[in-house]
């Protein structure tokens, strides 16, 4: 390697450079294949999907004051959780366009 090295520095690049050179790109790709290989686990199983039947939250009723609490505390749990700004804007336009849609119905 210190002589391709050499070489290259000195522009004396020649047929005999460039076949050491790709000697050595080629035992370079042979050791990343073997390190790939020694990870790889032969143990590894494929499993199938799980239907889950999980329950939807409930409604949130905007016109009780129960609900429009529970908007606020679920904002104000959002901005404790160190979302950025924008996400958290994002998070409060969620529940506007909520509560909007509701007023509708």
């Amino acid at each position: 390697m210190e002589e391709v090295v050499k070489n290259m520095a000195s522009d004396q690049v020649d047929e005999k450079t460039v076949q050491q050179q790709e000697h050595i790109l080629s035992r370079l790709l042979d050791a990343q294949r073997s390190v790939n290989q020694r990870e790889y686990n032969d143990k590894r199983e494929a499993q199938s999907g799980k239907n889950i039947a999980r329950q939807s939250p409930s409604d949130l009723n905007f016109s009780s004051p129960n609900g429009k609490n529970k908007v606020r505390d679920e904002l104000n749990k959002a901005v404790q959780e160190g979302y950025s700004k924008d996400y958290e804007e994002l998070i409060r336009k969620y529940y506007d366009a909520l509560q909007k849609e509701n007023i509708k119905n």
